[in-house]
Order: structure tokens, then sequence, then C-alpha cells
């Protein structure tokens, strides 16, 4: 059972269920959801298209509990107007109908000089845009807002990109509502998951009792190799090295898991593409809370439990240059809860760009084979994932673009449908790089979430959902627009990937792409050229 239903959520329990990721595997009864600036009219006008402003408060959020916000995210503390400072604004958080805000502190200041937390929890211009990632807990009600001192407040004093993600639960949910000053308790905790996940950044976050499973095995081309775990147990972590240690190699081989017997995989992804390693081998390391690279080649500790057995195979390309694998998994055997989840992976990959004659109307006219489009202007939209008739959760993707030209390529916004189909969806977001936490294209390494590789080429970021995970009790789909400028230098096929992390109530089919599209890599996609 999750703690939601063992006891009352409070703000030391959500820090806590952050800190403890043994615990993300539990399916609750919630739902994520986010408010923001998107642009309702369909264009990229995503930083002041404000739902709701009354003279001089402009109200970012406003709903009944229980629940808790686990995000505040914003972008240029100077606003779209660099003379403005938005030194006289100040956000105001309210909990549960009280008339004195819990929190009112000048926009800079709270995410520059945050009296309530430190980074890693509140980041500032610092770390790209300004970020507030840690829970505020409320049992009634809640709401966010920004106040302006100036009797008539001009459009800059409300700053821009807004995004305020936040949790619900059903009613009668027992939730103790935030209140300063903290507890002895809560502080405490503050600082144990604090310092867990500052250090998650700088180093390999391995299992805590190190590897207890180890195996070999050679490769051949064509062939499957497989390691078998009996159950019941829970799959800690593992980490998988592939020699020679060559994106070649790594992309050769595939990543399926098999739980109970299931006859098709859960987890089915290429080696790489599963760490985010596949384009740069070990040459591109980096650490997080969840997965990293390293030398020795990638980690993953999400948790998988599983109750009669866990089947690790590795697929094998024809003509593959891939020779030997070293598996290492710290694994306990232990019965797996029937609140517990089963662990999935799905990869979707697709063409983004076609180069078409086109009837001469627009220059170096594009259209998107095989994508969806959504929305006032119809964005197509790249699918990372949709499922129906499951119930799940969803904590995480790695997005792979291979992208030839010289121009940003992620103004698109993040699409969640969770239990819900229509238009818009509950969480819409204001651009590709907000939901990596990040700006600009200036992306930094957080313990949840930030870039393997970023810039021209190759970009391969990662966001990982804990506090602020999707539980979903029939369906989910998770999409990226593909937004972009386009321009003459923009005449080649680019790819756009993703791997998505989720649990599901029972193992179910990954559902993932089978076949890796050719050119991949932007100096191989360049020569690819429409006339």
């Amino acid at each position: 059972m999750g703690f939601c239903q063992q006891g009352q959520i409070s703000l030391e329990s959500l820090l806590k269920n952050m800190d403890n990721i043994a615990s993300l595997p539990i399916l609750e009864n919630s739902k994520t959801a986010l408010a923001s600036t998107w642009d309702r009219n369909g264009g990229n006008n995503d930083g002041t298209d404000f739902k709701r402003i009354e003279g001089n408060y402009n109200i970012l959020l406003d709903t009944a509990g229980p629940g808790y916000i686990s995000r505040i995210f914003t972008g240029i503390l100077g606003a779209l107007n660099e003379s403005v400072t938005l030194n006289s604004t100040h956000l105001q958080i309210f909990i549960d109908g009280n008339t004195t805000p819990v929190i009112d502190c000048p926009v800079r200041d709270f995410f520059t000089k945050n009296t309530i937390t430190q980074y890693p929890f509140v980041f500032g211009a610092d770390r790209t845009y300004p970020g507030f990632l840690f829970p505020i807990p409320f049992q009634k009600h809640v709401k966010v807002q920004l106040w302006s001192e100036d009797k008539y407040p001009i459009h800059e004093n409300w700053g821009n990109y807004w995004q305020v993600t936040y949790t619900l639960y059903p009613a009668g949910t027992p939730v103790k509502s935030f209140a300063l000053p903290l507890s002895a308790a809560e502080q405490q905790q503050m600082k144990t998951t604090g310092e867990h996940w500052a250090a998650a950044e700088k180093n390999s976050a391995q299992a805590p009792t190190g590897w207890n499973k180890s195996a070999t095995l050679n490769l051949s081309p064509g062939n499957k190799q497989a390691y078998i775990l009996k159950g019941p147990g829970m799959i800690n972590a593992f980490r998988i090295n592939i020699l020679p240690n060559t994106p070649a190699a790594l992309k050769d081989v595939r990543l399926r898991i098999y739980w109970d017997g299931m006859s098709v995989p859960s987890v089915d992804v290429p080696v790489g593409y599963f760490f985010g390693n596949a384009d740069y081998a070990s040459k591109e390391k980096y650490n997080s809370l969840l997965m990293g690279v390293d030398t020795n080649g990638g980690y993953c500790r999400f948790p998988m439990p599983f109750a009669k057995q866990a089947k690790i195979e590795f697929d094998v390309a024809n003509n593959s240059e891939a020779k030997q694998l070293i598996l290492d998994l710290n694994y306990t055997k232990v019965k797996k809860d029937a609140g517990y989840g089963y662990f999935h992976a799905t990869w979707a990959e697709q063409w983004a760009t076609e180069h078409t004659k086109g009837d001469g109307k627009y220059p170096g006219e594009l259209n998107i084979p095989g994508m969806p489009t959504y929305g006032e202007r119809k964005i197509p939209v790249h699918i990372a994932m949709d499922r129906n008739n499951i119930k799940g959760k969803y904590v995480g993707m790695l997005l792979h673009i291979g992208w030839p030209g010289m121009f940003w390529w992620g103004e698109g916004d993040v699409l969640i449908w969770s239990d819900e189909h229509g238009w818009p969806p509950s969480y819409h977001g204001t651009g590709t790089e907000e939901y990596f936490n990040s700006g600009w294209g200036d992306f930094d390494r957080k313990a949840v979430s930030g870039y393997i590789k970023k810039g021209r080429g190759n970009v391969l970021v990662y966001s990982f959902h804990i506090a602020d995970a999707f539980n979903f009790n029939n369906s989910i789909k998770v999409g990226v627009e593909r937004w972009n400028v386009l321009s003459a230098d923009n005449q080649a096929r680019c790819t756009w990937g993703s791997t998505t992390f989720w649990y599901a109530s029972k193992p179910e089919p990954a559902e993932s792409k089978q076949e890796l599209l050719s050119p991949r890599l932007h100096e191989d996609a360049g020569k690819l050229v429409w006339k």
C-alpha cells in the first residue's frame, strides 16, 4: 500500500518519499496536473498567456484540495522587458482559505534568496531558469498568485513562463497543510533529502549496498543471451557495460525484461537509448538520482519488483561488433506488495522532418510524416507513449533528438493526458526546455533533470518524476510538440526519439518501436539532403 493510505500526507512524508526511491513503484489514486502560461492560440507566445489577471493580482493556481504543489517554475527574472526587474511583484501562496499568505515574497528573492529552503530544492538564474521543487501540501484549498505593488501594473510586472505543478487526492485523504516555521523533523528530512539529491548530481548513485549479483555474457551477432532471477524479489539497481564500449555496439544490443513468465517484454529498448548514451558511449557522462553513465557503462536505480521471475534478455543485432556484456545487479529477495507496479520502458522514434517539393508556398517547406496534430494550429506531436485500459504511473522520459539545423529545436510543449482524452490535456507545458528544468537551450544537470548532450546535432536530455509522478487509473498519453524555426539549413531529415519509464499494475507489453532509423547522427543526417 502507498504512503497516502498508510497515514497522513505531510511535508515530512513527501520529502521522505522524494528521497526513498524504493517507494516509486507504489501506485496511488491521485491526479497530477499543471497550471501554466501556455499559448491558448496555439502559437509560441507561451511566456505571457496569463489565464486570470484581476487588477494587480495574477492568479496562477486556484484549486480545492487535498493535495500538494510539487513544482513552481518561471522564466527570466528580469521579465521580457529587462528594465522591469520584478522587484515590485510578490509571489503569494494561500493555504486552506486563510486570508494571510503562508508565503509572501518578492519574486526575485523567492528564487534567489529563499529563506525556507535552499538548493537543490530552489534555484535562481545561476541554474538557467528559476525553479522551486519543494512540496507544499494543503488539505482544503490552495491559491498561488502574483501581486504587484503598482496600482496599475503593466504586463511585464508578471514575468513569464510560469508553471505550477500540483497533485490532487480524493476527498477525505488526510493531508497536513504546509505551515511555517518548519518543525525540527521537517528541517532534518529536508537536509537529508537535499544532501542525497545534491550528491546524486556529482556521483554515480549506485545501490547503497553495492552489487550482489554479477554475470559476464559473451555476445555474438544475431543471438540472444538471458539472465534469470527467481522471485519474488526486487531489483534495486543494475549496471550494464558492453564491450567494446562504442555507440554502434550500444545501439545493436537490445535490452528486454520479461516479468513473471510473460512471453512479451515490458522493457524493450536498445541499451544505449535506455541509458541515453547511444550516440556517445561513455564519452558523455552524467549522474542523476535514478540513472547515469560512467566509464563502466550505464546504471539504473529504478526499483523493479516482481512476483515470480525476472528474465533479463539481450538481443544482439546481425553484424554487431558487440562481444561481451557485464551485468551487475543489486537484488533483494522480498515478497512483492500488491500495491506495487511492474517497471516498464518504451522506446519510440520517428522521422520528424521530410522535405517536400510542395507548391512553393513556403520556402524550404517541410512536412512531418506520422505525427498526429493537436491544438488551434494543428502542431505535430511526437507521441512518446499512448496506453489505455491500464492502471499505472508515468515516472520520466529521456528525449533524443538528432537535429541537423542551426536553429533551436525545443520550443514545443510537453503534453500529458492522464485518464483523459480531450483538448487541452491537464498538463500543457510552455516549452520542451522547461520540462527539463532549464531554458533558452542552456540545460544544466540536476538530480531529477538535465542534459546528457546539449547543443546542435544530437540532443539528449532527461526528466524524472518522483513527487510529481503521474498516476493513472485507465490511460496515459505523453507527447512533445515538434515546433521549431525552419530555415534553408534544415533540409535534412532528423530523428525524434524518446524512452519513457512507467509502472503498471500488471506486466504489459512495452510496445516499443523495433527498427532504428538511419542515418542517425547529426554528422550522418547532414549528408541526406533533399533535392
